[in-house]
Parts: structure tokens; sequence; C-alpha cells
């Protein structure tokens, strides 16, 4: 399909690539976002985060090295290469421009969004400190909630679920159940870590897969825009 036959063909776009769901992704993932954030603030979940420092006792040099090597792809110096070359392969392939489009607006969504609530929230690492937002003393770490690793892996998860839609059953497969699994481990590392709470991994996770839902809705909404541009 062409780019000028993916504004003739606007009204199915969202059929066509699987998009139906991702209003009710959205509306789930910016609910639990929003509940975690909220609890975490007023401090309601700190019960649940204090868990995060039930790990302390594995902690290691070697151990701590080892679980950083694992979680590496959960940062944005590996995410955006990966993602960037992925979507502009299948922006080729299938002659569309949501693809890249998508995750152009989702990771400068997740940049902001990370960066803004890292500094309103002003919460210490469980290394640090305790679990309370709004923390003065906090500058040397600009605030750990949201996760960014968390974050990072929220978007690419939900990019790759809802982008591998056109992809053949047992490649869509391969890449949903290989990016879930991929999101788990890179998780449990920030636990065991100890680098973050566990709602700072519980939001920045919510926040991703919203930000991603976010990207693919206006990128389907930009898309036939810049087809008309072109042609």
């Amino acid at each position: 399909m062409t780019l000028l036959g993916e504004h003739l063909h606007g009204s199915r776009a969202r059929d066509d690539l699987g998009l139906a769901a991702v209003p009710r992704v959205l509306t789930l993932a910016g609910a639990v976002f929003m509940l975690v954030t909220s609890a975490a603030a007023v401090g309601v979940t700190a019960w649940l985060d204090r868990a995060s420092r039930l790990t302390a006792w594995l902690h290691s040099d070697l151990l701590d090295e080892v679980l950083r090597e694992v979680e590496r792809p959960g940062q944005r110096v590996v995410v955006l290469p990966v993602l960037f070359t992925v979507t502009a392969y299948l922006g080729w392939r299938t002659r569309r421009s949501l693809p890249w489009l998508a995750a152009l607006i989702s990771v400068a969504g997740v940049n902001v969004g990370v960066g803004t609530l890292k500094w309103w929230s002003e919460r210490a690492t469980p290394r640090l400190g305790g679990p309370e937002f709004f923390n003065d003393d906090i500058i040397r770490t600009f605030g750990a909630y949201p996760s960014g690793h968390a974050t990072n892996t929220g978007m690419w998860v939900t990019l790759a679920w809802f982008l591998s839609h056109d992809a053949s059953r047992q490649a869509r497969r391969t890449i949903r159940g290989t990016s879930c699994a991929m999101a788990v481990v890179i998780l449990m590392c920030s636990w065991l870590r100890t680098t973050h709470w566990v709602t700072d991994l519980l939001g920045g996770a919510a926040l991703g897969c919203s930000l991603a839902c976010l990207g693919l809705l206006l990128a389907q909404r930009l898309a036939p825009r810049l087809a008309r541009r072109r042609h």
C-alpha cells in the first residue's frame, strides 16, 4: 500500500493495523498510572515500596554489575537506535509513515514526561532515602519516580505489540513474547538492584504504555496529512 493509499483507505487504517484496541489500552494504562502516582505521592503505597529493600541482603558488586548489564536494553542509548531502525524498516516495508511517526512521537513524550515527573516528584532511590515524594534534598539524584528504564520498556513493548499486527502469526507471537519477557527481566533487575521503588517501576511501565498509545493515535491522524503533502 502506498502513502496515497494510506490516505484513501484512512477509514480502514485502524482495523488494518490492529489499532482498534489502542484507546482501551490507553484508558487502562492511564488509569493505572494516575492511581500509582497518586497513591505513591500521598504515601499510601509506602509499605509496598519498602518491599524494594527486601533484596538488599543479595546485593554485591558482582551481582550489581551483572544485573546492570542485563537491564541495559531498557536504557535510551540502546532503545532508541533499535526502535528507530525497526520502525523505519517497517515503514519502508509497508510503505506507511505510521510506524516511525508513532515511535518519534512516543520517544518525545517519554523524554518530556519522565524528566518532568522526576523533577516534580523529588523522590530518593531506595539506596539514598525513603519512598516519600517532595524531598528537598534530592538534587543529587534528580528524583527516582518514574523509572526511566520502566517507562522505556512500557513504551517499546506497547509499540512492538501493535506494530507487529501485520507480521505473520509466528513472527507476531515471537515479537510479542520476546518483548514481554524482556520487559519482565528488565523490571526485575531494577528491583533486585534496589535502584528503584516498586511504584517507580509500576508507574513507569504504565506511563510508557500510555505515551506509546498516544503516539500511535496521533501518528494515525498525522500519517494521512503527510501522504497528502507528498502527493
